[in-house]
């Protein structure tokens, strides 16, 4: 199947859908943001000691899932690309053989 350039224009297009998503999301975030107060640095820096008991709790769970599936889709990704990388592609012979 080849690459065509009306396949082109449509990713072109479904790029600029995501970008206005992505805009209008920024936008709301940016809203709620304002009207709670709290700014952009705010939540580069979480201190864990001023937060309940719970949500701490909460956070750290959190922390620790998303480390731990990071993790995993590392190491599957790691693992299907050397599958991948050995395996010859079908139908390819030696280098330098003419097929007849």
């Amino acid at each position: 199947m080849a690459f065509t350039e009306q396949d082109f224009e449509a990713q072109q297009a479904q790029l600029r859908q995501l970008e206005d998503e992505l805009s209008r999301l920024d936008a709301q975030l940016d809203a709620q943001m304002k009207a709670a107060g709290i700014s952009g640095a705010d939540l580069a820096a979480v201190d864990t000691a001023t937060l309940p008991p719970e949500v701490a709790k909460a956070f750290t769970q959190a922390q620790e899932n998303a480390k731990r599936e990071g993790e995993a889709r590392a190491s599957r990704c790691a693992t299907a690309s050397t599958a991948t990388a050995s395996a010859k592609i079908p139908g390819a012979g030696r280098r330098g053989a003419v097929r007849l």
